[in-house]
């Protein structure tokens, strides 16, 4: 590394510390407001690595294609209440559907509040995109006494949040221990924690999940010229009385004002949103059903299990991909 690269390379990293501790700040003033006062609700969200089902120790378990389990977390900087949303790869898959539904589900249960302030880690694939504005949007539009949504990205990479303090947990509670469905996995994350009270889980099917991506419309922009999209943003706000309207900065400073990018509709049909977004599970492949199978026949699964797998959809068509590298497996 030359000396000009070197200099790059530490500004770069002075930027990213520098957001860190914004939104350090940003996190703290949030978690300060919803604490005085009822009618906002603040918390941070994040899906945590892959649980492979069944789990056990290395052997049998480890060189066979296994069932993905997929849990988001919602952390209530308030209340310090925890919502784990929990289902497997037959259900649902690990993209903005999936996410969209869990945020929209968990803001609609809240009743009485004027705002949201939710904080995340910046995955473009997963609620950095519009598919997930448009959920926000509908979101605010829809609950009776919300008015505004506000929502901060952490600096990927260079920010802890209180997700992964229980998704660690989650790992302690789970070391060594074995786990054969995915209904195992939603017990061991409840008895995950007992003080303040256990983790509440929510299990979703493939009905849950909702496709808030259909809204036939295509964007415009921008205030004053700039090209800033929603992968520039760190703070997007949605408001009521704007409900064709994203609001978008590129910094966590309360005094620049946000961009707007403005909405207009396609001419066409317009589509009635959220539609279902599948309408039955998922097939796995057929390669995948017959590890899994093997591991019954063997005995590796208890027989109590068995019919959950023998039910387990699968296709020769759907292509077999290799475990995500967050995988979560015990080695020893």
């Amino acid at each position: 590394m030359n000396i000009k690269e070197k200099a790059e390379h530490q500004e770069i990293h002075a930027l990213h510390l520098s957001r860190k501790d914004e939104a350090r700040k940003c996190r703290d003033e949030d978690k300060e407001q919803a604490q005085t006062d009822d009618k906002t609700l603040s918390f941070n969200f994040d899906l945590e690595a892959v649980l492979s089902t069944p789990k056990g120790a290395a052997g049998p378990f480890f060189y066979v294609r296994k069932l993905a389990v997929y849990n988001l977390t919602v952390y209530n900087l308030g209340n310090r209440n925890v919502e784990c949303y929990m289902w497997d790869e037959t259900e649902g898959k690990r993209g903005s559907i999936e996410i969209s539904t869990c945020i929209h589900t968990y803001i609609m249960a809240h009743n009485d509040i004027k705002n949201v302030k939710m904080m995340s880690d910046g995955c473009g694939g997963q609620q950095k995109n519009y598919h997930f504005s448009s959920m926000c949007l509908l979101t605010v539009t829809q609950h009776p006494t919300l008015n505004v949504i506000d929502h901060k990205f952490f600096e990927t990479g260079h920010t802890h949040m209180e997700c992964d303090s229980i998704h660690s947990k989650i790992e302690t509670k789970a070391k060594n221990v074995p786990v054969y469905t995915p209904d195992g996995w939603a017990q061991l994350v409840r008895l995950a924690r007992t003080n303040p009270k256990p983790f509440n889980v929510t299990t979703l099917t493939h009905d849950d999940f909702k496709d808030f991506g259909v809204r036939n419309q295509y964007l415009s922009k921008i205030s004053n010229g700039r090209k800033l999209g929603i992968h520039d943003a760190v703070w997007l706000q949605y408001r009521k009385e704007d409900p064709d309207k994203i609001f978008i900065k590129d910094t966590y400073d309360k005094n620049i004002p946000f961009q707007e990018i403005h909405l207009k509709k396609k001419r066409g049909k317009t589509v009635v949103y959220p539609v279902s977004a599948y309408s039955q599970r998922l097939k796995i492949s057929s390669q995948k059903k017959n590890d899994l199978i093997k591991l019954c026949q063997d005995g590796q699964i208890p027989r109590i299990y068995h019919p959950f797998y023998e039910n387990l959809p699968s296709s020769e068509t759907v292509k077999d991909c290799l475990p995500e590298p967050d995988v979560t497996e015990d080695s020893e």
